[in-house]
């Protein structure tokens, strides 16, 4: 059975800032997600946010 690996936006995969409309996403946060991908056999990786889904639109996830 695969593991779910669930990644909050702020402060996992963005650092927390002042402005939620400033965040931006860590360097190579893009690469572990798409490399996390590849595996979908041992790992299922979804985004977990508080965020609506509208302002999670404008993050490009791979």
């Amino acid at each position: 059975m695969p593991l779910l690996i669930g990644l909050d936006v702020d402060g996992v995969l963005a650092p927390i800032v002042p402005y939620a409309g400033d965040a931006v996403l860590t360097p190579g946060v893009l690469d572990a997600l798409s490399a996390l991908s590849h595996h979908a056999e041992v790992a299922a990786v979804a985004v977990v946010s508080g965020r609506t889904v509208t302002d999670l639109a404008r993050f490009t996830f791979a």
